[in-house]
């Protein structure tokens, strides 16, 4: 056999799932050692007898605990394996859980079959998309009982996540069944495995997939500054990252922390067996082969909870808790808060958290009689939890800090294992640190008069940055060691840290350069975001003839004066006054004592509003009606705006703009196939330049040239909304600038820049 290497493939083929299987459960056998308890010695390989005697029980078992490995072996009870230290094989070795799932049907019929015959009855099993179909295949060609061909057809098997061929793996697992290693199987099949990168390289290659969008983003925004770096400086020497957590733990926080994880994973290991128990015993149910990281959260939600809904203080099965019957609800909504945490989570029937919709339990509930029950049910919840769901006021600032520290937690770790790739010296440092010393240091009033750090302005990065590079391992040591004497993990001159020295100019060199640099942001030029909004709107013509847009919208959410039924209308403005004049107050209570239609009598819940009395046809998306040509069935207004394009007249000089919504690029560059910047507007106008959200442009200010960012389009004005580039907030007035681009291109002499991801003017890209 030639030679040819062995490269990760990953494929995910249907093909060869007894194969797969077998080829992993004979590496683990391979790889398997124990210790003896008895004379202490380590590391010792199975027998070829043992190797046999457990191949054979992984063959037809989902799983064999490390328990009952030990009885199969006649080893002691104390006798302890290489791979219990392995993630995943913690709790034992997997077995074929393709041929256990049949065999639990069809008993002694799989043995019966041969190998061939065995892999094409799982092939049969995995083809078909037709469930009536495989039964039919299964009870004629296989002449199976009508109960098993049933059983058989709705059967769940693992999937496939091999790292090599099909064809590989049939050529490696008889060398791993003679018992050899993994690296002698493949020698001895003629393969030659593919040694991995070196981890010295010049720049970073593409990162690996992580499955947060927010840390995979991250990680490519990484790989384009530090490459830029690279280009630039050359490769450094060494690598600093600063974590976004505490200072280390003391000992009763490490404590705490470790029995909260013990609790957990006994929290899960219970739940998976019940689950087991439950899929077996309620078939009908039709539940997934393995539990999901979903039901697990259930499970130790539903026994936080007493076994019982949050919210209404029903009972919930066992069997009702792993069906669509429940749901994990966000106490505080996550479209509000992105709190996404453990503390903000309750396990509650369906039907009350469709009740509850985005709100939180006080705006669901707070003004009905279950109140009190919530406050009863609350009493058993941890005091975090408790808090949250007695909060009246939401706000969601502090909900939207933690969450945004979790992902940056987990940025700073996968950016460490990343940027090992370059060889360089990777360390670690962390907030508090940073913190102490840019502190002591006197850096904070570089970007203001106070002492404290001013997260307003995007430049106090620069200054961190600069502060963590000078932290070396030693003075960051020294740091630490101070923090198990101070119980709030904070530092303070009487522990006794002596302020370690400034580099000389070291303030005055980072002012000069906080004054010239330019932040840098991402502009999004992709066509991604809403090309309309999801509420269809209609139109209405008026009594004086013209058309306007309308809504239909709940009572309880709507301005009455905007109310377009005059019937309606004046229902709604009876009962408000009856209810003393008070708008607010009546509307509200509209939710609880729905409004009577005063000729039909039914339940009034909606009802059509004004939206514009003025129709825009430019603003909106136009679904035409099939069966009649012309008709506009609904409307729906635009979504985001994708760019402006600025164009000048040869004759006049006046400026003008083009506002090109997402929808408008998309259809040009998926249906026309025409370029997204349209810069032929005809012969009497001059293309100039277009800006897109987050653009870099520059304005004249008493006589220097300033430095903006495109905050906003702005196409009911012609205009756009700038703010400073440094500005970390959209609060402050005085970093906008809100005008009409003709102005800002004839008056303030508007330029569009480019700047690159180092801060740097590059040449001006239209």
């Amino acid at each position: 056999m030639g030679r040819c290497s062995l490269e990760p493939s990953l494929p995910r083929t249907r093909q060869g799932r007894l194969e797969f299987q077998r080829f992993r459960y004979w590496q683990d056998i391979n790889n398997l050692s124990y210790q003896d308890f008895e004379t202490g010695e380590t590391e010792i390989p199975l027998s070829e007898e043992q190797k046999k005697k457990l191949a054979e029980a992984l063959e037809t078992k989902r799983e064999l605990t490390w328990a009952r490995i030990r009885v199969l072996l006649e080893l002691n009870k104390k006798t302890s394996f290489n791979l219990q230290k392995v993630e995943g094989k913690k709790k034992g070795l997997k077995g074929n859980r393709t041929a256990h799932y049949i065999t639990e049907i069809i008993g002694d019929k799989w043995d019966s079959l041969n190998e061939s015959e065995q892999e094409m009855l799982v092939e049969d099993i995995i083809s078909y998309t037709s469930r009536k179909g495989l039964r039919k295949r299964l009870s004629g060609r296989w002449n199976f009982s009508e109960e098993e061909a049933t059983r058989l057809a709705v059967v769940e098997l693992e999937e496939n996540h091999a790292n090599l061929s099909l064809k590989a793996i049939k050529n490696i697992l008889p060398h791993l069944k003679e018992g050899k290693i993994y690296s002698e199987a493949t020698e001895a099949s003629g393969y030659e495995v593919v040694q991995p990168k070196s981890k010295n390289l010049d720049s970073l290659s593409p990162p690996p997939w992580i499955p947060n969008p927010i840390v995979q983003k991250a990680l490519y925004e990484i790989r384009r500054v530090v490459n830029a770096i690279i280009r630039k400086h050359g490769k450094p020497s060494a690598i600093r990252i600063e974590m976004a957590r505490d200072l280390e733990m003391n000992t009763k926080k490490y404590k705490q922390f470790r029995a909260r994880q013990s609790e957990n994973t006994k929290a899960n290991e219970r739940a998976e067996e019940h689950y087991s128990t439950i899929r077996k015993e309620n078939p009908h149910l039709k539940l997934r082969e393995n539990i999901s990281y979903q039901d697990k959260l259930k499970y130790r939600l539903w026994e936080e909870s007493g076994r019982r809904c949050a919210y209404s203080g029903k009972s919930i099965g066992m069997t009702e808790l792993f069906t669509h019957a429940t749901e994990i609800d966000h106490i505080l909504p996550y479209k509000r808060t992105l709190d996404n945490s453990y503390m903000n989570k309750v396990i509650c029937l369906s039907q009350e958290n469709r009740e509850k919709r985005s709100k939180t339990p006080w705006e669901a509930f707070g003004s009905t009689p279950r109140w009190d029950q919530i406050l009863t049910i609350s009493k058993d919840f941890p005091l975090p939890k408790r808090k949250k769901i007695l909060t009246k006021e939401l706000d969601g600032i502090d909900d939207f800090i933690n969450s945004q520290l979790n992902d940056t937690r987990y940025i700073s770790r996968e950016a460490g294992k990343y940027l090992k790739s370059l060889g360089c010296d990777i360390s670690f440092t962390k907030g508090g640190a940073t913190s102490w010393l840019r502190h002591q240091w006197g850096l904070n009033s570089l970007l203001g008069n106070s002492e404290e750090k001013n997260r307003d302005d995007h430049r106090h990065h620069a200054i961190d940055a600069t502060v963590i590079a000078l932290t070396n391992r030693s003075l960051y040591q020294k740091i630490v060691h101070l923090i198990p004497e101070s119980e709030d993990s904070s530092i303070s001159p009487e522990h006794g840290m002596e302020v370690p020295p400034q580099i000389p100019e070291l303030r005055n060199d980072l002012s000069e350069r906080m004054e010239s640099l330019i932040v840098s942001h991402s502009t999004n030029r992709k066509l991604t975001g809403a090309f309309h909004e999801e509420t269809a709107y209609g139109i209405k013509k008026k009594p004086n003839g013209e058309l306007g847009v309308v809504v239909r919208k709940m009572l309880a959410d709507i301005d009455k004066k905007n109310i377009v039924c005059p019937i309606i209308k004046e229902a709604v403005e009876l009962y408000v006054w009856q209810r003393g004049g008070k708008t607010k107050e009546a509307m509200k209570q509209l939710q609880e004592e729905p409004l009577l239609h005063p000729k039909t009598g039914d339940n009034i819940r909606r009802a059509r509003v004004w939206v514009s009395e003025k129709l825009n046809r430019n603003s909106y998306w136009e679904h035409f009606a099939p069966w009649e040509r012309g008709k506009t069935l609904r409307i729906l207004p635009y979504g985001n705006n994708h760019h402006v394009e600025i164009i000048r007249n040869r004759k006049d000089g006046k400026y003008e703009s083009r506002f090109v919504t997402t929808m408008e690029a998309a259809k040009r560059a998926r249906r026309v196939k025409w370029p997204i910047i349209q810069t032929d507007h005809g012969k009497e106008w001059e293309y100039i330049t277009y800006l897109c959200i987050n653009d870099t442009v520059s304005i004249m200010e008493n006589g220097k040239r300033n430095f903006y960012r495109i905050q906003k389009l702005e196409p009911s004005n012609k205009g756009v909304v700038l703010r400073l580039h440094n500005a970390g907030t959209l609060e402050n007035s005085s970093e906008q600038r809100r005008k009409s681009i003709s102005v800002l291109m004839r008056d303030l002499e508007m330029k569009k820049e480019s700047v690159d991801v180092l801060g740097y003017l590059s040449a001006k890209k239209n």
